[in-house]
């Protein structure tokens, strides 16, 4: 669930799209599309409770003490750092993503969303070839390992290919790694 606080005024509304709300209700870290507009966004995610007490008291009470503290996540995130990082800027600001490859086609919504809301654009392409990626700056190809026969000469020409968790894990952490989420090189035949 998403809310957002109206101003001057004490009523909540629901919001059904990803990265519009400032605050989303969360038990705890997941790589849902929601929770990762939400950190992209840099909004507050708070526990359940605050809705309750919100209601209970008849007000907005204020985010900072409900603030969603999952130290042991399986992912090893320090969301209130994420947050923070995401709050000082857009973590994909000026940045385009080429994505191609059919073990990433069901991702690419997901990825297209959250890369929106981080500030940048994401474009689905056939194969990914050195005119696409070298033809303007700040341009990034995802694929998969599984899909290299879409990406084989792009790295045969020495450009990198990412794996889709540069985005994924990236936002979640809020950290643009571009050597931790590199494929493997292709080597020429």
């Amino acid at each position: 669930m998403m809310l957002s606080r109206r101003s001057e005024s004490s009523v909540l509304r629901l919001r059904t799209s990803p990265g519009t709300a400032r605050i989303s209700l969360r038990r705890g870290v997941v790589r849902t599309e929601k929770f990762l507009c939400a950190v992209a966004a840099g909004g507050f995610i708070l526990k359940k409770e605050w809705a309750i007490e919100s209601a209970k008291a008849g007000k907005l009470l204020p985010e900072e003490k409900y603030a969603l503290k999952d130290p042991g996540n399986k992912h090893g995130v320090d969301l209130q750092a994420s947050l923070e990082r995401a709050r000082a800027g857009k973590l994909f600001a000026g940045k385009t993503f080429y994505v191609s490859g059919k073990s990433v086609a069901a991702s690419i919504p997901l990825l297209r969303n959250v890369v929106g809301v981080a500030g940048g654009q994401l474009n689905q392409v056939q194969k990914l070839t050195q005119r696409i990626i070298g033809g303007g700056p700040e341009r990034y190809a995802v694929s998969s390992a599984d899909d290299v026969s879409v990406w084989r000469q792009l790295s045969e020409g020495g450009m990198p290919v990412y794996s889709v968790e540069l985005i994924i894990a990236g936002t979640l952490h809020q950290e643009f790694d571009l050597e931790k989420y590199a494929l493997p090189p292709v080597e020429s035949e």
